[in-house]
């Protein structure tokens, strides 16, 4: 397995630089915008490198004197596309929450809400994504292991994060598989090398 990591701070200046670093937060733009155009060519620049399909990430944020913060753990398989365009994908439909981190608020929710009407829910849960930092991921995921069992399994031991549903019905920590424990220490790893 491969695990990599990336800062999701060129996304932050690139919004920020496309509404000229207003000292207040901007109306969230339509993505026919041209600061919607300057965000989408930053986390394009910053994916173009991501490869793999059998993969486990973990959104997370690392700020100055305050512990890390697990904000929400996915998967990417054959059935879901790789995880470039996984990751293409969540940066493309749930763009408000990069503004919501961007510009320290969560108005952005119902201003998406209005621009889409109709995904109430889904935008609500998307929202919950908001403040990472960074995206942690491992690729090469053995193909015998069952990818959306090992998602689970890595959502319990990052303790459910806040983007993730509470599920009943997960193993007891001794019964992980070896495949989840490694993410986690991983993942863990990399979190400690960033702050």
């Amino acid at each position: 397995m491969k695990f990599n990591c990336l800062s999701l701070q060129p996304i932050y200046d690139a919004i920020s630089a496309a509404h000229g670093n207003p000292q207040s937060p901007p109306q969230l733009p339509p993505r026919k915008s041209l600061s919607y155009q300057e965000y989408r060519r930053a986390y394009k620049h910053l994916i173009r490198g991501v490869n793999g399909d059998r993969a486990v990430y973990l959104w997370f944020a690392v700020r100055k004197n305050k512990e890390p913060e697990f904000i929400y753990v996915g998967q990417s398989n054959k059935n879901r596309g790789e995880l470039r365009q996984r990751f293409d994908d969540e940066f493309r439909q749930w763009y408000h929450i990069f503004w919501m981190t961007a510009f320290k608020t969560k108005r952005y929710a119902q201003e998406v809400k209005y621009l889409y009407p109709g995904y109430d829910t889904e935008i609500e849960n998307a929202s919950l994504k908001h403040g990472a930092t960074h995206l942690a991921f491992c690729t090469d995921i053995p193909p015998a292991v069952n990818i959306e069992t090992l998602e689970k399994e890595v959502i319990a031991l990052f303790d459910f994060p806040r983007g993730n549903d509470d599920e009943e019905g997960f193993m007891k920590p001794s019964r992980y598989s070896n495949e989840a424990k490694t993410i986690q220490a991983e993942f863990i790893r990399i979190i400690q090398n960033t702050t």
